[in-house]
């Protein structure tokens, strides 16, 4: 009998011990799980499915709102969204009673300091033994990087879509121009194969800067490179001028075309001729205003043409139109002069250069 009961101790206090264990590994598995869930990233909180009172969340939901744990436990759960998500929030507790999940619903969260930010709210039901609703389980997530990411990226494909089919109209009336103003194919092919490489250049300097305009020296040299072989005999000087992407897309392409004009007719056809382009800036910080001047010296003699050809519409017509402007070109004796004066915004210290940096 005596050794019955001996061995019927030992067995009860083996099980006992793997009793014991098996709480004790259940209790280690509920603190880390407690650990999990206080320090998630995303904000895990529970409310009474009746009231909205807030019945625990974790650290994440007090970083995120500005309040303390103290200042959100027994809070109701609305003063955590701004007064114009409420009866949508309302609308989601309805639905918890009924039963049902909610899954990825974007809401303003409201904090502390009332600044907003966009979440994202999963939220399931909890139901007692009787199978009730007591509550509701909620996790957010912090969207708003998301968000702005999206919208930047809408606002980058709209702006997008913007320069290509100004770029592609652009080049419609430059080829539709070209062709009336040629005498030949040939002709038409040298004249329109360098206004699309002008185009060419100004764009990828534009798009090597962001898409945040062009200093006005930078533009000057681009629509010189077809004679940076003659750069002794070209000058540029003027203060740090930056401008704004259509305003460089337009005065580049009037350069050009008064230096084309100038290697086939003007100042750099021959041996002797110079051009020398000088700007100021003047005006109010919010009226600023650009003068720019191209004078021609020292080439063969300067006669005015007889028609308009889409060179000369381009300087007097894109400056008036597209810059709000004015530009005034004269054939004087000694050679081709251009004064182009149009608004912007900022200036800097004069430089003094050659094309080549020189």
């Amino acid at each position: 009998m005596g050794d019955r009961t001996a061995q019927e101790n030992r067995r009860l206090k083996g099980e006992l011990e793997k009793l014991e264990q098996a709480y004790e590994a259940l209790e280690h598995k509920a603190r880390v799980y407690e650990e999990i869930y206080e320090f998630a990233p995303d904000l895990c909180l529970t409310a009474d499915a009746h009231d909205g009172t807030i019945i625990e969340c974790n650290h994440s939901v007090a970083v995120a709102s500005g309040y303390t744990k103290q200042e959100l436990l027994g809070s109701n759960v609305l003063f955590l969204y701004p007064e114009y998500e409420h009866e949508r929030l309302l609308r989601v507790f309805e639905a918890l009673l009924e039963g049902r999940e909610i899954r990825d619903i974007e809401f303003a969260g409201l904090r502390k300091d009332g600044s907003t930010f966009t979440m994202s709210l999963s939220v399931s039901p909890v139901v007692d033994e009787q199978g009730r609703v007591t509550a509701g389980r909620g996790v957010v997530r912090d969207i708003s990087e998301r968000k702005r990411a999206e919208e930047a990226r809408q606002h980058l494909v709209r702006e997008l879509d913007h320069r290509v089919k100004n770029a592609l109209a652009t080049v419609q009336a430059i080829a539709d121009q070209t062709i009336h103003a040629s005498d030949s194919l040939d002709d038409f092919a040298g004249r329109f194969r360098g206004r699309l490489a002008s185009m060419a250049r100004i764009h990828e300097a534009i798009s090597s800067n962001r898409w945040e305009g062009l200093e006005l020296e930078r533009l000057v040299v681009l629509a010189m490179t077809p004679f940076t072989g003659r750069s002794n005999r070209i000058r540029y000087q003027g203060p740090p001028t930056d401008l704004p992407t259509e305003a460089a897309r337009s005065l580049g392409m009037v350069l050009h075309e008064l230096a084309t004009n100038a290697g086939k007719y003007g100042a750099l056809s021959g041996e002797e001729g110079s051009v020398h382009i000088d700007w100021q800036v003047s005006g109010q910080p919010q009226a600023v205003r650009v003068v720019l001047r191209w004078s021609e010296t020292g080439g063969p003699p300067v006669v005015e043409p007889s028609r308009r050809g889409f060179g000369r519409l381009m300087i007097e017509q894109a400056i008036p139109f597209e810059l709000d402007g004015t530009a005034t070109l004269q054939f004087l004796a000694t050679g081709v002069c251009c004064r182009i004066e149009f608004p912007l915004i900022r200036s800097g210290q004069a430089t003094t250069h050659t094309v080549d940096g020189g």
